[in-house]
């Protein structure tokens, strides 16, 4: 079982901004077969293709969300993506594929039962914020919270987001791939921060702050603060904060940052 939470954390901590690609999990799915492991005990599930997605899960996806429903309860991530109601299902009995499709296609706006690649898009992108891609089961069977630092990577993740932000963007295309990249990178971020003690998260939005601040300066994104704010800081500390309750007990409202939407990205405002 060494090797496989060797390269389960090794896969983690030298690439944080980037979901676990298909071809590794295929790897990490062999070194789970070879200890014994079942998709029950660990189910490792692949990243779903928009363009031939039928609209159903396995009964592994389900598994996988209820493993991020018990080890996120009360977490930041809970709050940040507003999965109270889904993650407590998934607690509760009666939980499984069925119930997980109905998640996604509600969270996804898709109960009309068209089939487009942008719907499609937003249905798996759905089901990846509610299982966390793998991430959360990995952690739970293996406690790599213990090995992984959780502020350190999700700042490492940080950085990586302001180095692909303060790139010059290529074609309407280039832009389109990069705002998803982003958003998935930021998903990764709201998890590795949601594995430590909340008390170790204060002050670290103002960190974020402080580094988008010396990153952008003297870039294209010079002046672009409130906008960085807007999109990623201020949704992030509503959340931090307890459901989003500001000093004077109003609610700040968290919007979460997702790859697929309605329209134009929000991220395209940056670009």
């Amino acid at each position: 079982m060494g090797a496989l939470v060797t390269v389960a954390h090794g896969s983690i901590s030298g690439f944080p901004q980037t979901i676990i690609p298909n071809k590794l999990l295929k790897s990490l799915r062999d070194l789970s077969d070879a200890v014994g492991f079942s998709d029950e005990h660990l189910p490792l599930t692949d990243e779903l293709a928009a363009d031939i997605f039928m609209g159903g899960f396995t009964k592994k996806f389900a598994v996988a969300g209820k493993h991020a429903a018990t080890l996120l309860k009360g977490k930041l991530y809970e709050r940040y993506y507003g999965l109270e109601t889904v993650y407590e299902r998934a607690r509760e009995g009666g939980w499984g594929p069925n119930q997980l499709g109905e998640a996604v296609r509600e969270r996804a706006g898709a109960n009309d039962g068209r089939w487009t690649v942008a719907s499609n898009g937003k249905q798996i992108e759905q089901q990846q914020v509610i299982c966390t891609h793998n991430l959360a089961s990995l952690y739970a069977v293996f406690d790599l919270q213990v090995q992984a630092d959780g502020v350190k990577l999700g700042m490492d993740v940080w950085g990586w987001i302001l180095k692909r932000l303060v790139q010059v963007p290529g074609g309407w295309k280039e832009r389109l791939r990069i705002c998803k990249d982003i958003a998935y990178a930021w998903r990764q971020l709201v998890f590795f921060f949601s594995t430590v003690d909340e008390r170790e998260l204060e002050g670290v939005v103002g960190q974020m702050a402080q580094e988008a601040q010396m990153k952008c300066k003297g870039t294209r994104l010079e002046g672009k603060q409130s906008e960085i704010n807007r999109l990623f800081l201020a949704p992030l500390d509503a959340a931090v904060k307890k459901g989003g309750q500001g000093e004077g007990g109003e609610q700040r409202e968290v919007k979460p940052l997702l790859g697929w939407v309605e329209g134009r990205h929000p991220l395209m405002d940056l670009f």
